[in-house]
Formats: structure tokens, sequence, C-alpha cells
């Protein structure tokens, strides 16, 4: 029943009928049938049912129209059917619900030709509306330029003149002539609504805020282009925002206009900003003068430690800040002022950091003497250096706390007689038990050195004693595989005995030690460099003192058995393999693939010896040059010249060969010769990868700016030293060489 009546148009039976059935299926299609028929009052019930209040609203204000195709078009826009309504619109009594509906759907340029036919007196307000759309929400500032220009013309000779609607033109052209780049005329066009003409249309209510809100808006404008930001300060300036006037002015480094407003409006946070500007400029004085009127002392530290350091380094100490502190010892550091480093560190209260610093660069009686100045403890440094078995380090601080007891105690425990003597000759008591106890050692204790010797009489020059002790300490440390220990003994008896200038034919053994040990060591470095003819012949230097070396006699062997194969030095090769095959205990304690390889070159027949039993080639296979004292041709790794001068040569500490003249260098750490190119080459090639260099002696770094070439005088010098008698050589050589004929039998 409910169809037949809604298609014989029986709408208000088929409104009964859908209060019977309440449904929602029935009401939307009562609704629509009253909407097509143009039944107002039926589809405002019907809505009304629905509780669409939306449309019941928009109904009744079509409720009292008569015109059906005005009525009909308002509907049609209702359901979204834009096209019907505007031609709806357009065939009514009132064409220019056309125009309306364009401007409600923003769609302004539509609505702004349609205006110019059916409703003339509104296309000033339309062209406005799409001017501001232009330019806000499509930013086509061209566009809306030209568009402003036209509604102001139509709106002045519109037959009402709307004041607010040009003054709205005249604000949107100066906002899009600025936006597109034209400043000056834009800049003009702003100044121009100071006119008592341009205010009196609505810009203000009687005072000139709405003016400088404009100028504030246009200055944001020209300060988004960043290529006007100094015509966006003047007009913040006449709006009177000074702050944001001389923020720019300080941005833009204008400082002429900006020092004028940072003084008149004196904020520390604008003395900041335009102290940091003139710090950018370089106007360093100006900027420490802008940083005090800021209450930023830290800047102003920092800025002095530039200029003048003094100054910042008094202001640090008047103050006592800590930030302060901390960049006066940055500076410090940087300019390699430990010391001063480390008393703004304990100024600044990194008193952990400072010890850190004080271990990684050796300062650390600094750091206790700075300690001491200020009244603080020491004991952490002190268990340090007992810990670390720093025994000289932690004498000496014993020393400062006049501790001469335990300072004696730490001495002789480091074997640091020097120190030891010097705080009891300081003292100046020969009955204290500290003397005595410092003669029992060096008397009777193990501490017997020549240095202690040498010092308590320069006159005594016990070489022999000192020789045999060091000597001793060298094999006991030898015994227990501890190498590089007694490397360390005897080169510092060797320094200490050419500080005092003993005989050479009195150190002697201690320099054939010395190398022997040294050379055992240097194999690693000539290695890794590759110079494996060279590796070999050090090799068998070292295996001819193989006694020096009991715990390693096994790896030593093999060594030499490998390198001289592969240097091609067969003969020595094939008696070292035939020495470690033919001892059981040696053959035992081989890896299974070295022992095949040294199997296979023991096979072999021809082997040459010399007088002592130990194997030589015939030939050479490494370098030879001049011998630096005679100029005889000599093997380079060849320590021995056979010349008329019958030498001891000085061997290089990096390369093992002997020293040549025209290459002379000495080690800035060790003190011991070098060549100058060995010493590069060996700088380059343990310095790969940016690690840090130490030297093959001390283990200390080395750079290659610490290295000099000898000139020829000074080369002559140094060989003066070095030239020993023959019958000095031989009775050198028959009390100190050692002979591996007892090892091999």
């Amino acid at each position: 029943m409910f169809k037949r009546s809604l298609a014989l148009l029986h709408l208000k039976k088929a409104n009964t009928f859908a209060y019977h059935l309440n449904k929602r299926s029935f009401w939307l299609a009562l609704c629509s049938k009253a909407i097509e028929v143009v039944n107002i009052p039926m589809a405002i019930e019907v809505y009304r049912a629905l509780g669409d209040g939306g449309m019941v609203v928009a109904l009744e204000k079509l409720q009292h129209v008569e015109d059906e195709s005005l009525v009909a078009g308002h509907v049609a826009s209702l359901f979204g059917r834009y096209s019907h309504a505007e031609k709806l619109f357009l065939a009514s009594s009132r064409p220019a619900a056309a125009v309306d509906l364009h401007r409600d759907l923003l769609q302004f340029r539509q609505a702004l030709e349609l205006a110019h036919s059916v409703a003339p007196q509104d296309v000033g307000a339309v062209a406005l509306e799409y001017a501001e759309q232009l330019e806000m929400q499509q930013g086509d500032y061209e566009g809306a330029l030209r568009i402003y220009e036209r509604a102001e013309k139509w709106l002045a000779n519109g037959s009402i003149t709307c004041h607010q609607s040009l003054m709205k033109c005249k604000i949107g052209s100066t906002r899009c002539t600025l936006r597109i780049g034209h400043v000056k005329k834009g800049m003009d066009m702003v100044l121009s609504f100071t006119d008592e003409k341009n205010r009196k249309y609505g810009m203000t209510d009687g005072s000139d805020q709405s003016v400088k809100n404009f100028m504030c808006e246009c200055a944001r404008i020209l300060e988004s282009t960043k290529a006007t930001k100094i015509d966006a300060a003047a007009l913040y300036l006449r709006a009177g925002k000074k702050r944001r006037a001389a923020c720019i002015y300080i941005e833009e480094k204008d400082f002429a206009h900006a020092a004028p407003l940072v003084e008149e409006l004196n904020a520390q946070k604008l003395h900041g900003l335009y102290a940091k500007a003139c710090e950018e400029d370089g106007k360093d004085a100006t900027a420490i003068l802008a940083y005090e009127k800021a209450g930023d002392r830290d800047n102003v530290i920092r800025l002095c430690l530039l200029s003048d350091p003094h100054k910042a380094f008094t202001l640090v100490r008047e103050a006592g800040c800590v930030t302060g502190a901390l960049l006066a010892a940055r500076h410090c550091r940087e300019r390699g002022d430990i010391t001063l480093c480390l008393d703004f560190m304990l100024l600044a209260e990194k008193s952990d950091e400072a010890f850190e610093m004080a271990k990684s660069h050796h300062a650390l009686e600094d750091y206790a003497r700075l300690l001491l100045e200020k009244g603080k403890s020491v004991q952490h440094i002190l268990d340090f250096h007992l810990q670390s078995h720093a025994w000289v380090d932690a004498g000496r601080l014993y020393d400062r706390l006049r501790q001469i007891d335990k300072a004696l105690s730490m001495f002789l425990r480091a074997g640091t007689i020097e120190e030891a003597m010097r705080i009891v000759v300081k003292k100046g008591d020969s009955s204290s038990a500290e003397y005595s106890t410092l003669v029992a050692f060096l008397s009777e204790g193990p501490g017997k050195d020549l240095r202690c010797l040498s010092q308590l009489s320069v006159a005594l020059k016990d070489g022999p004693l000192v020789v045999d002790a060091t000597l001793a300490r060298a094999d006991e440390m030898q015994a227990d595989n501890k190498y590089a220990e007694a490397r360390s003994v005897v080169h510092v008896a060797l320094q200490d005995l050419t500080r005092l200038n003993m005989p050479l034919a009195t150190i002697e053994p201690l320099r054939l030690r010395f190398v022997v040990l040294h050379s055992y060591f240097l194999v690693t470095i000539l290695l890794r460099q590759g110079d494996h003819i060279n590796v070999a012949y050090i090799l068998l230097r070292v295996a001819r003192h193989a006694a020096c070396f009991p715990g390693h006699l096994i790896r030593l062997f093999s060594s030499v058995v490998l390198q001289c194969e592969r240097a091609g030095l067969t003969s020595a090769a094939h008696y070292y393999a035939a020495l470690l095959i033919a001892k059981p205990q040696y053959r035992q304690e081989l890896d299974r693939k070295i022992c095949r390889t040294i199997e296979t070159i023991v096979r072999r027949q021809s082997v040459t010896t010399d007088r002592n039993g130990s194997a030589v080639d015939t030939r050479r296979l490494d370098l030879v040059s001049p011998c630096p004292i005679c100029h005889t041709p000599l093997p380079v790794t060849e320590l021995t010249c056979p010349g008329p001068h019958s030498a001891a040569l000085p061997m290089c500490i990096v390369s093992g060969r002997h020293m040549e003249r025209e290459d002379w260098c000495i080690c800035p750490n060790s003190g011991l010769p070098a060549l100058f190119s060995a010493y590069l080459r060996y700088i380059e090639t343990e310095g790969w990868g940016g690690k840090q260099v130490l030297d093959p002696i001390c283990g200390k770094p080395i750079v290659e700016e610490q290295l000099t070439r000898l000139t020829p005088e000074e080369v002559d010098a140094l060989l003066l030293k070095h030239k020993l008698t023959e019958n000095k050589k031989e009775e050198y050589d028959e009390k100190t060489a050692i002979s591996d004929i007892s090892i091999h039998k």
C-alpha cells in the first residue's frame, strides 16, 4: 500500500503508512519523492522524523520561496547536483544565486565569470575572494596581485563603495607585491598606510595598532624572503618591535643599527646575541665587552684565551668557575702545557680526569706538586705508583712528603741508586739510619750496579765489577726467559758506563751481550719488513750465542733453519736442521709439519763449517757496505771489521746492520746509533694504519721529526769511541764469547 500511494503521489497517505511501518527505508523513499515533486512541507516533516536537523533547517529557508526554479536549484545543490542547480538558478527569478553557489563551492573563478553577466554589483566582492584564494591557498602571488588590482577598481567604480573591502584589496596587493620581490614598491605601499586618509578606511579604531600589526605582517613576509631582512627590521622598528628589529640587525651583522638598539634595550639575551655575531665577524674585542654585559663569563674567558691568555687565567682564578677552568685546561692541553692544564682541572674539581691525564702524559710528579700546594691528599698517587711498581715515582713523592726512610726503600727497590744517594746526601747526616741502609745495600745487597759505584766514588770507576754484576743479572733473567728485561739491564749499564767514560775494553762484554739480545728481538721487526736475507744472517748471529736463550733453543734453531732455507743459505740451514734432528730432546719438541721440512733439509750432503764447527755458506747473499772506520767492504750484517783497524762496529738498533758514515743518526730515546734510512723505514712500517710507533729499545713513542742525520764531523767523533786494538779484541773474545760448541755437544 505504501508503494502504491507513493507511486500515485498520495504523499499524505504514504506518510501515514510510513508512521505505522516506522522503517528508515520507507522514510527515505518518502522524502525523496517529496523532494522530487517539490513538496517542501512534506519533505520537512519526513526529515524531522528521520532526525536530520540540517536538512530541516535548509528546507525551511525554502518554504516561503515561490519561484519553483529557485527552490529546485537549492534542492539540487543540497543533493550535490551542482550543474543542474546552476541551470535552475539561471532560469529562476534570481540568477545571482548561481554566483552564490560557485562562491559557496570556492569556485571563485567561475563565480567571477558568471557575476559579470548576472550580478555585476557582486563582481568586486567575488574578485576579492578569488584573489584571497590565489594568495592564501594556491600561492599564486602574481595572479592574486592582478585580481586584487582589478577588484580594487571594480569596488571603487561600484555604486556602493565598501571601504573595508577596498582596504582589503590594498592590503592584499601590498602583501603580494612584497612576496613577488618588488620590495621597494611594496615598502612604499606599506608606508602609505600611515597616512590619515587611509587609516580612516577601517585600518584603525582610533589608534595605530592595526597599522603596526600590518607592518609586522609585512615585515614577516620580508623576513621570510631572507634577502630583504634589513627592510623587515626597519618595518619592525616603525611598528615599535625594537627587540625583533635588533635581533634581525644582529643576524644580518648590521652593527651600525644593532648597537644603539642593544644599548637601549640593555637585555642580557640581546647582548649575548650581539657578542656572538661580533665574534663570528672577527670583532673579538667588541664581543668580549658584549659578553661581559651579558654576564657570560665563560665566553669572555674563551675569547680571552685566544687573545690574552694571562687575562683569561686571572679571570678563571678570580671567578673560580668550573666551565671557565675547563676551557683554560683545554687551551693549555692543546698547547702542550700539561702542568698548567692539570692546575685548572683541579680548579674545576676534575681530580679524577686530572689524575688520568697526568698518567697519560707522564706528569704525575707535577700533579702531586699541585695537590700538595693546594693542601690535598696524594695518597691515591702513592697507591698508583705502588700498584704499577713505579718505585722511583713513589720514592720521589715520599721525598716530597719528607718521609726519607720510605723514599729510600722505594729507590732501592727500584734500583735507582742515584735517587737514593740524592736524598741521603740532601739529609747530610752520615750517622743516620738511611745512610747505613744505603751503604749496606751497595756493598752486600742484590742491587749491585755500576751506577751506585760511580756515584759513590767517581774516582773508583770499577768497571769490571759493574760488567760482571750486570752480566750475572742478565744471566738470571735469561734463565727465566726474561730476555727483554735482560736487554734492558744491559742497555742501562751500557749507558751508565758510557756517561762515565769507561774504557771500551771494559764495556765490550756488555756490548756483545746487548747485540745478541737485541738481535733476537730485531728478527720480528725485520720479518714485518720482509727483509728475509738479513733475518737469516741475524738469526745466525743469535744462534752462535744460543746459550743466551736456554728456554727458546728449539724455537730459535727452527727459525734459523726455515729462514736460512728461504734466504738460500743452504749450508747453515742443513747444519742447524741436522742439529735439531740429531738430538732426541730437540726432535720430540718439534712440530710435525716443521719436522718433516727439517728432515728433508737434513738429507742434503754438502755442508761447509767454520773452525768452531758451525755451518757457513761459501757465498754471501746480503748486501755489502763499507766499514765506517776503515772503509773496508763488509756484508751489512757483519759487526766485526777484519781490516787494518780490526774494530768492533756499532750496530744499528732497528736493522741489526753495521753503521754507515753517510746514514748515521742517534735514537733520541735510547741514545744508541741507528741507520737514518732504516729508522725511517721502521717508523713507516710500524706506524702503518695510524699506530703509535715505539722505539725498539725503550718502547717509547718515536716520530720521524725526532730523527736527525749526523754530520761527518759528528760521526768521526763517535767512531773514535769504537776503535779497538787487535790485542784487546782477542782478549775479549777469549773471555766473553759464548761458543755454541758446548751446546751442540
